[in-house]
């Protein structure tokens, strides 16, 4: 009886010690808490610095009734309407940032998937922020309105797991000691 107990046990700590596997979630999506926006001249006060609720129906940041950011699971809409602003020129830069995702998770990719290429310098992202820098938004030749659609993809953030092994080898030294007192003269 002592053996086949002992062997149920030590089968249920050695299964307790294999990694546990979870089925795949849909992708996070993003909280409906508050966000960071940032809209300016690259290097420069920026126009715009606010926060607002991400996910709300519509545009999150609006600057003059000419520039636009809606925020969604997997994309950033941003839309320029510069009718009568042609013949400037400025590098301006929007970040989004602040970003909390449902189950966790981290940015990692960024990019842009319509709208004039010419116009994007660059892109860049971290764990919680989405950063898209545009060259000559105010030149000729863009007056109007103009929209970039930008995705960008998630990994889940690392969850760390309990150490399997140490806690198998309490199970079993406790399996030592409940035996140990049962052969032990008295008990």
């Amino acid at each position: 009886m002592l053996f086949k107990t002992s062997a149920l046990l030590f089968a249920a700590a050695a299964l307790s010690a294999l990694p546990a596997h979870a089925i795949p979630a849909p992708g996070p999506t993003v909280l409906g808490d508050v966000v960071s926006g940032a809209f300016g001249v690259t290097g420069q006060t920026p126009f715009l610095d606010m926060t607002s609720t991400a996910i709300d129906p519509g545009a999150e940041f609006i600057y003059g009734g000419r520039v636009w950011a809606d925020l969604s699971d997997e994309h950033l809409v941003i839309r320029f309407d510069f009718e009568g602003y042609t013949g400037e020129s400025a590098l301006t830069e929007w970040t989004i940032g602040d970003l909390d995702f449902a189950p966790a998770a981290r940015v990692s990719a960024f990019a842009l998937v319509s709208g004039p290429e010419k116009l994007v310098v660059g892109t860049s992202f971290t764990d919680d922020s989405l950063t898209a820098s545009f060259a000559d938004i105010f030149a000729a030749g863009y007056d109007g309105e103009t929209t970039f659609s930008f995705a960008f993809a998630t990994t889940p953030s690392a969850v760390p797991l309990p150490a399997a092994l140490p806690l198998a080898g309490a199970g079993l030294a406790a399996l030592g000691l409940v035996a140990r007192r049962r052969r032990a003269p008295g008990a």
